[in-house]
């Protein structure tokens, strides 16, 4: 007898089960003598016979029918009767804890509006299917079997059943068992023979601590809690009414099964109701291999497993599972839940092909409004099983529609793996108005080994699934992971991520990832995100990676990242995107179309200080033992369309090849209308030390590119040159159209440290204004264009001679303004082996300013390149700036300098700050001096002369140990009539006359003429005398022909002309200007 606990808050409800128990006790079975039954009874085992047989049918009615423990209700039938029909009538419950019996294959059905409770002890031992209800009547075409009207109704039907009929708020049906009700290899059970079926129909239906098996059968648990019809199909399935409410399912403690015991389908099991209830509870179908010998049929085909509730589904530490067991022959059957909220806490749904099983997994399926996952829930379709004669032993599918919330927490997972030689299923979750939220938890797909509980490994060769998402917003937070992975050692295939939302948001470590991990063998999947917005925050992570080796027929390459957003891009704090190949593969491209939105990248991780962008690399891997594999791949390319794109403090996009590698890098490609680098962000190709292989190309096209504070673009190589070719650097093109700025120590850049050449150096700007300017602060690192040749020092000290050629530097600008120590430099640095390249500039302002710099020069065995600047209107230096080639070296030239100013100026005004002046020099010390070439309209304020240092003077000087020429081709220059210097504000061409009218005096308004050779005095507080300007004669709209003015140096052409630019000043020109104008120098200027 089993002992019985009450708590103070339940027991009233102790004792009403005691009377309860109490009265079970003096159960009873009765006819009711409506239908000619007969019951006899010997103690409590009652033996029924009789009954109204109607062709296969078999009618029995009952007064009471209940079974005490240790009894039994014997049905004695004919063997040829198919529908044993019994209704009890005296309105109690039916309680049965003893065994009810039939004989032959004879369903059974009984109905008792009361309710029904099955006991510890109850048992079922028909031959055919078994419907235990609480429904008011059985029904047929041409009638009923009712069990509260017409119980003297004479006609009974000859044909099948065809329905249940319920009243409003049936009575439930309660089933309890012993306490181990989940351990389906050691349970007394309620069950029905193989391959039938046992239906439970009433209001609510309750199980606690029970176990329902049908071995390839089917089981229903369903009630309604309204009026309505059940009907019953030709196959002795059951259909419940759309329009009708339904009960309440509850499982506590329970086991539910259908599984095949023999080489056999399994069956279905079916819950049915409004809201379903799981807790502590299994649920299984599937095919278990036969006992005696691993045969079976290779179409075998297990049932499904189906949940419906109209409200809510909580299952709580259960399982819910469909498996082709180890040695079983067929495939599972699907999982199907469909609810308006379903909730899983510590629960675990499942459908799986298991280790040396032959055959498929079946689907799982759910339709929920809201579906919930917590405390380590999952989802899973999973294969472990091996390939049969014509088939696979594939995984199957996981497809979730929800229209309100998705919500996987603590450490919660959706799965799909393969371990043997099947494919994982794809998982689709649908959810276009839906929230979906990751929280520390995963949705994975994996080819993986399988290792054997006697230490042996099944080698995995499938594909993994794909992974489809589609919500108004998707999160992932605290760790959070969507993973598609290769695992170590696998053969197969990955397979893709598409992610599709309104918005996108990874948060604190959280990872969208597709591997391909080491010695595995097959291509990584793609990554595939269409957004309006999508978020990266706190060191999360979007990427594709490869450590596999190459196959047969292909390369373990890494997928690609493709990422579609229409409104914003975010990464901060460390989070980045990535492809890298660490392996026998190539890592995957990287492409951002954001033609419509916003790109930013922001600061780094302050854990590990990496920076959030965009990477890939080729990289070497090293295994736990400390060997290292060595990568041999191509990096990815990196492609991005924007509005803007802005890179901020430490943020990179970087492709590189890293220390020790083979392969070759890839192509950095971005286009925006704005492209913003601040405070040491980066744009970064690279081949690292001892890398083989080429750097690949930097391109940006902008309206506007900025870039501040210490920032850079950067092709670097380091590397060592292949049999085949050389380690050599990226090119840079920047191609802007209205801007470009670089201050504070930013830097376009492209060096080389080992045995390759660095990149060339490329700016189209036609109609842009570039502007250089300023240093860093802190490490007094010039803003500058530059290309080097250098040699690479080790952490041991070692130096690493690089032997290659700095790249070319091409400007083209309509201006290029160099300020406040501000570079372009081309350079050899000493004890290298290389070749200098040249520096070629053509703006139609080119300005150089306080300590600016444009220099190419070799400070070791190697030619130094030229200077090429062109210019269509003026060459400015100011404030000690300079124009340099230099060799530092023998058997080496300086390279050449020529200025083409044909239509210009080259204007160097004094300096005021002490210094060596504005010189346009090269110097070869040990070596031959480099030409200069100049040619120009006029050559002001500098002159042929040795630029010694500190002079502050501004000197054009070609010496050597072999001077170079100076050849200077300007019709205008200071040489004519002997002026020797210009004046801080000389007047030439182009510079503006401001006019006024002087004091009355008696005279006549006259031209205005400016003589000497001082210029405007140099301070606005200088006195303007009337010896200063003179005033003849009357303004006038008459035209007077002007003549040049010989001089010994040439012909001056004088003023022609006057215009006014838009800021109102007013320029002097050298032809007639159609001037309409009212002229603003009264007629009266000058009378008194």
């Amino acid at each position: 007898m089993k002992t019985r606990f009450c708590f103070p808050l339940s027991f009233a409800t102790c004792i009403t089960a005691s009377l309860f128990y109490s009265l079970a006790a003096s159960a009873q079975v009765t006819s009711d003598g409506t239908t000619g039954t007969v019951v006899n009874n010997n103690g409590n085992n009652f033996e029924i016979d009789a009954g109204t047989r109607s062709g296969d049918n078999l009618f029995h009615s009952f007064g009471e029918f209940s079974i005490p423990t240790g009894g039994s209700a014997v049905f004695n039938n004919d063997l040829d009767v198919s529908n044993i029909l019994s209704r009890v009538t005296g309105g109690n419950i039916s309680q049965i804890n003893g065994l009810i019996q039939a004989q032959g294959s004879a369903n059974l059905f009984l109905i008792n509006p009361a309710g029904i409770i099955f006991g510890t002890s109850a048992d079922l031992n028909i031959g055919g299917s078994f419907y235990g209800s609480t429904a008011d009547s059985i029904l047929f075409e041409d009638g009923e079997f009712s069990a509260v009207n017409n119980l003297n109704q004479p006609t009974l039907t000859i044909n099948a059943p065809i329905g249940l009929n319920l009243r409003d708020n049936p009575a439930g049906i309660t089933l309890r068992g012993n306490e181990n009700a989940t351990d389906l290899n050691n349970f007394a059970a309620i069950g029905v023979q193989t391959g039938e079926g046992l239906n439970l129909i009433g209001g609510d239906i309750q199980l606690d601590n029970a176990i329902i098996l049908a071995i390839d059968g089917n089981i229903t648990l369903g009630g309604l809690q309204s009026s309505g019809t059940i009907n019953i199909n030709e196959n002795g399935g059951l259909n419940f009414p759309n329009n009708v409410a339904q009960g309440n399912i509850s499982l506590d403690t329970s086991g539910v099964s259908v599984r095949s015991a023999t080489d056999g389908a399994g069956g279905t099991i079916n819950l049915i109701g409004n809201n379903i209830n799981i807790n502590s509870s299994l649920l299984e179908g599937g095919i278990v291999a036969n006992s005696v010998a691993n045969s079976g049929f290779a179409d075998a085909q297990a049932g499904d497993i189906n949940l419906n509730a109209r409200g809510i589904i909580d299952i709580r530490e259960s399982r819910i599972s469909n498996i082709v067991d180890a040695g079983g022959i067929g495939n599972a059957g699907d999982i199907n839940i469909e609810t308006g909220s379903l909730s899983l806490s510590n629960s675990k749904v499942l459908s799986s092909v298991s280790a040396g099983a032959v055959g498929k997994g079946g689907n799982i399926t759910i339709n929920a409004d809201n579906l919930s996952l917590s405390e380590a829930s999952g989802i899973a379709a999973e294969t472990s099983g091996i390939a049969g004669e014509n088939q696979r032993a594939d995984a199957g599918n996981i497809t979730i529609n929800v229209s309100n919330s998705l919500q996987a927490t603590g450490g919660s997972l959706f799965q799909l793996d393969t371990f043997g030689q099947g494919d994982a299923g794809n998982i689709t979750i649908n959810g276009e108005d839906a929230t979906i939220t990751l929280d520390g938890s995963a949705i994975s797909s994996s080819v993986r080994n399988y290792i054997y509980d006697t230490g042996d490994q099944l080698i995995a060769n499938g594909k993994s699934g794909a992974i489809s998402i589609t919500a108004d917003s998707l999160s992932l937070s605290n760790g959070a992971q969507i993973k598609n992975n290769l695992d170590p050692g696998v053969i197969g295939e990955g397979n893709n991520i598409n992610l599709s939302a309104n918005s996108i948001s990874l948060s604190n470590a959280s990872n969208i990832l597709s591997g391909v991990d080491a010695d595995a063998v097959g291509k990584g999947g793609n990554i595939n995100i269409n957004a309006d917005k999508l978020s990266l925050s706190e060191a999360s992570t979007i990427a594709t990676t490869t450590l596999g080796i190459a196959g047969e027929n292909g390369r373990a390459d890494a997928g690609d990242i493709t990422v579609n957003v229409s409104d914003s891009l975010q990464a901060t704090g460390g989070s980045y995107f990535q492809s890298d190949t660490f392996g026998q593969g190539d890592a995957g491209k990287i492409t951002i179309n954001a033609e419509s939105a916003n790109v930013t990248l922001d600061g780094t991780n302050p854990n590990d200080n990496v920076s959030s962008g965009i990477f890939s690399s080729v990289r070497n891997f090293i295994y736990d033992t400390g060997v290292q594999l060595i990568g041999n791949g191509k990096s990815g390319e990196i492609s991005i369309t924007a509005d803007s794109l802005s890179l901020s403090n430490g943020a990179q996009i970087r492709n590189t090849l890293d220390p020790g590698v083979i392969g070759e890098g890839n192509n950095i490609n971005l286009t925006a209308n704005s492209i913003s680098l601040s405070n040491a962000s980066g744009i970064l190709s690279g081949v690292d030390i001892d890398a083989i292989g080429k750097g690949g190309n930097i391109t940006i096209n902008t309206d506007n590119l900025s870039l501040s504070e210490a920032s850079g673009i950067a092709t670097d190589t380091s590397g060592i040159a292949a049999e085949n070719g050389r380690a050599d650097a990226g090119d840079i093109t920047v191609n802007v159209s209205n801007s470009l700025q670089a201050t504070g120590g930013s830097v376009f850049q492209s060096d080389t440290f080992g045995q390759g050449d660095a990149g060339k150096i490329t700016i189209n700007g036609e109609t842009a204004n570039v502007t250089l300017d300023g240093i860093n602060p802190n490490t007094t690192v010039p803003t500058q264009i530059s290309s080097s040749v250098r040699n690479f020092i080790y952490d041991t000290g070692v130096q690493l001679i690089a032997n290659g050629k700095s790249g070319e530097i091409s400007i083209t600008a309509d201006s290029l303004s160099l300020t406040n120590g501000a570079q372009i430099r081309n350079s050899l640095d000493s004890d290298v082996i290389g070749e200098g390249n040249n520096i070629n500039v053509s703006a139609d302002n080119l300005s150089l300013n306080n300590n600016a710099l444009i220099f190419s020069g070799t400070f070791s065995q190697g030619n130094g390149g030229d200077i090429t600047l062109n210019t269509s209107d003026r060459l400015t230096l100011a404030e000690n700036s300079t124009i340099s080639t230099q060799v530092v070296g023998t058997n080496a030239s300086g390279g050449n300098i020529t200025i083409n100013a044909k239509d210009g100026f080259i204007v160097t005004p004094e300096s005021q700050n002490a210094g060596n002046g504005n010189d346009i020099v090269t110097n070869s010390p040990e070596g031959e001096g480099g030409n200069i070439r100049i040619e120009a309209q006029g050559v002001l304020g500098i002159q042929e002369r040795d630029a010694t240092p500190d002079n502050g003077t501004n000197d054009i000087d070609a010496s050597g140990t072999v001077d170079g020429d100076i050849n200077i081709n300007a019709p205008s220059s200071d040489a004519i009539e002997g002026a020797t210097k210009l004046p801080n504000n000389p007047v030439e061409a182009g510079e503006t006359v401001a006019q006024a009218c002087v004091s009355n005096r008696g005279t006549d308004g006259n031209n205005l003429v400016i003589t000497g050779k001082g210029g405007i005095p140099n301070e606005i507080i200088a006195p303007l005398v009337s010896d200063s300007i003179t005033i003849n004669g009357q303004a006038t709209s008459a035209a007077f022909p002007v003549k040049e003015i010989k001089t010994s140096k040439g012909n001056i052409i004088a003023a022609q002309g006057i215009a006014i630019k838009k800021d109102g000043s007013i320029v002097l020109t050298a032809y007639p200007t159609n001037n309409s104008r009212i002229p603003q120098i009264p007629n009266s200027c000058g009378k008194s």
